[in-house]
């Protein structure tokens, strides 16, 4: 799966109204303007089945809710790629905290990732001939649910 690109949605959440949306049955709402409409026979009843109202009433809620919740969901793509991103090893901290750290192949030795953590003695040690060169903090440990 490629990376999904964030600009051209958050350039639409950007030019779109950010208040005054909400579902009013089975019509979208925006500032008082009803956007979307039922038919109804004379007497008041939808021209449409009860399945058929329960998924217009479903899709108005998400319709109406997308102002929020979109924003909400880039905010969250963004914050677990900054999570997951790997920084130059210049960055990490050098409190004996343990990162993950990415160590570059050398001659014809394979690169690796490994635990770690910085000693005053040694710095960032992982052998002789490789340099470590990026890092990322380690994942948060299983909970009792998972």
């Amino acid at each position: 799966m490629s990376e999904l690109d964030l600009e051209p949605i958050k350039e639409r959440v950007a030019k779109a109204t950010q208040t005054g949306w909400y579902r009013e049955d089975t019509s979208i709402i925006h500032n008082g303007f009803r956007l979307a409409v039922v038919n109804v026979r004379d007497d008041g009843t939808p021209l449409i089945s009860d399945q058929d109202l329960i998924e217009m009433r479903a899709n108005a809620d998400l319709i109406a809710h997308a102002r929020q919740d979109i924003p909400a969901l880039i905010a969250e793509v963004e914050r677990l790629r900054a999570e997951n991103a790997w920084w130059p090893i210049e960055t990490a901290p050098k409190d004996g905290r343990l990162i993950l750290a990415y160590v570059a192949e050398c001659q014809d030795l394979e690169p690796f990732m490994c635990i770690m953590a910085w000693h005053d003695d040694a710095g960032w040690c992982a052998d002789e001939l490789r340099e470590v060169t990026h890092w990322r903090p380690l994942p948060a440990e299983p909970s009792e649910e998972q």
